[in-house]
């Protein structure tokens, strides 16, 4: 006996394997989905679809060896010549990449730089106390890397499954 069953990731990555009655009178009700087609000697219940295809997808996605990706910012900071070291430092403790310096009129500085958005959510308030208000900075999307592997562990350990998925 052939039953068709869709494997559908909705918005919350969840996963959602069903036969439903209607789709046995129109096989094209899952067209725009991966189409399964099981065939065993005996019916079988929901949830054993169900946690057939949650194993699955657990075991397809150890195999792919998943990377977590980071968003990462491009910024420019403006600060006083004397304060250029302590901002590049903290750039650097930050995870950042000092990409350049240029000299401004007035006696500023501006430094270019690239840094994991995580980590300069809150760079105003640090900006702020140390440049004694007189820095500015401005920070637009750059693109995304691969997040270190300690970080990814940290974020691996913190994902507890709830007892329904294990």
């Amino acid at each position: 006996m052939l039953i068709p069953a869709c494997i559908i990731l909705n918005d919350s990555s969840e996963i959602r394997l069903y036969s439903p009655p209607e789709s046995f009178s129109n096989p094209q009700r899952c067209d725009r989905h991966a189409d399964l087609f099981l065939s065993h000697p005996v019916d079988s219940k929901e949830v054993a679809f169900r946690t057939a295809g949650r194993y699955a997808f657990k075991d397809a996605v150890s195999k792919a060896r998943p990377v977590l990706l980071e968003p990462i910012v491009s910024m420019e900071v403006i600060v006083p010549e004397d304060k250029m070291g302590t901002i590049t430092g903290d750039l650097s403790g930050r995870r950042g990449k000092v990409l350049g310096t240029d000299v401004l009129p007035g006696g500023m500085v501006m430094v270019q730089a690239q840094a994991p958005l995580a980590e300069v959510m809150q760079y105003q308030s640090m900006l702020k106390s140390a440049t004694a208000g007189q820095g500015s900075f401005m920070m637009e999307f750059s693109h995304y890397e691969p997040t270190p592997p300690h970080i990814q562990q940290q974020v691996a350990a913190a994902y507890r499954p709830r007892a329904e998925e294990e």
